[in-house]
């Protein structure tokens, strides 16, 4: 999809093998972030933006961070914003 940030419809190389492979066009170049597992494209910040499992969604308990909305229900109950509220 070309409509997405980092997806242009000009050819370029991948970036090197373990870089991410998000085009920063404003910059001219690659993220400099590494991808955290072979065969992935894309680092764990440009991910999000690439995945097809759906829409991601600021978590409730945190907006630090975002889950998919498919997975919310089940992340909260494993939320780590839980986990320090049931230590209080």
């Amino acid at each position: 999809n070309t409509s997405k940030p980092g997806c242009g419809t000009k050819k370029r190389p991948l970036a090197a093998a373990g870089q991410c492979n998000y085009w920063l066009k404003r910059k001219q170049r690659y993220c400099k972030w590494d991808v955290k597992a072979d065969g992935e494209l894309f680092c764990s910040n440009h991910a999000k933006e690439h995945k097809e499992d759906g829409k991601r969604v600021p978590c409730p308990l945190d907006p630090n961070h975002s889950v998919f909305e498919s997975r919310l229900y089940r992340h909260l109950k494993v939320c780590n914003k839980v986990k320090i509220k049931n230590k209080q």
